[in-house]
């Protein structure tokens, strides 16, 4: 994961925004500061405060992160990344030769060595884990451990992006956790934010059978492991010893792993 501030060159002010760059998954997210008014932002940016929203999906985020780099149809491309030694076009190692200046604003993208207080705050209650445990319901399982559950048939019912889940749940069963657990997402492609499902959450008792699901679920074995991430067995015992991996629980001879750990190493 690389962390970066947007900031406005021609003003000394805090980090009003952030973007983070997750790598592995090559996936971009854009964080605002939730006190910022956006004069001091690029206008896309600008535009989500005036909505009330704060964290960008993924689609935007890479639509920003793009309008601030060469264009991919730029003509002579090719000459131009092999200008800079790239061989493929990257648009996070062009964000980072072209440090996100552009002629419409006097905003740039820079390395940022940790995060600001307030991102931290925001992430601490960012998704660990997410299930579906039948039809539309979702269990959650945020950073703090707390659990959730959220109902998302009316979201399907009435929101066209994702009508496309409307009576296939093994399509809904595709969840997937956004990088950094910013939210949920379908497709890689289809993506519901943390504060969009906040609006669908419900009381629900989870049963045996819900339990046992989440269970088989989110505890994965050694060979496990080794198919999530295409290793071997040899590579999952050297993350453990250089403490890039934890053992959950170990049964004599048999080590079990979170589902959310081994999701970290992917992004």
């Amino acid at each position: 994961m690389k962390l970066y501030e947007i900031v406005n060159e021609s003003e000394k002010t805090d980090t009003e925004a952030c973007l983070i760059h997750y790598e592995k998954a090559d996936v971009f997210v854009a964080e605002i500061k939730e006190s910022s008014s956006g004069d001091l932002l690029p206008l896309i940016l600008a535009s989500f405060i005036e909505k009330g929203i704060y964290t960008i999906d993924p689609v935007w985020s890479r639509r920003f992160v793009e309008s601030r780099i060469i264009p991919h149809e730029r003509q002579n491309l090719g000459a131009i990344l092999k200008r800079y030694g790239l061989n493929e076009y990257d648009c996070g190692k062009l964000l980072e030769l072209s440090k996100g200046r552009c002629a419409q604003d006097d905003c740039a993208i820079l390395p940022l060595s940790k995060e600001p207080e307030w991102l931290i705050r925001r992430h601490a209650s960012s998704l660990k884990d997410a299930l579906v445990l039948h039809d539309t319901l979702v269990m959650m399982q945020f950073q703090n451990n707390e659990i959730r559950f959220a109902d998302l048939q009316s979201l399907i019912d009435s929101d066209k992006r994702f009508s496309f889940l409307a009576g296939r749940p093994g399509s809904f069963e595709d969840l997937k956790l956004i990088p950094g657990g910013h939210g949920i997402c379908w497709n890689d492609s289809i993506y519901l934010m943390n504060k969009e499902l906040s609006a669908f959450l419900i009381d629900y008792q989870p049963g045996s059978d819900d339990l046992y699901k989440f269970f088989d679920t989110t505890l994965l074995s050694t060979r496990d492991v080794c198919q999530k991430l295409n290793c071997s067995r040899q590579y999952v015992d050297s993350l453990l010893k250089r403490n890039k991996l934890q053992v959950a629980r170990d049964l004599d001879s048999t080590r079990l792993f979170f589902r959310s750990d081994i999701n970290k190493l992917k992004w």
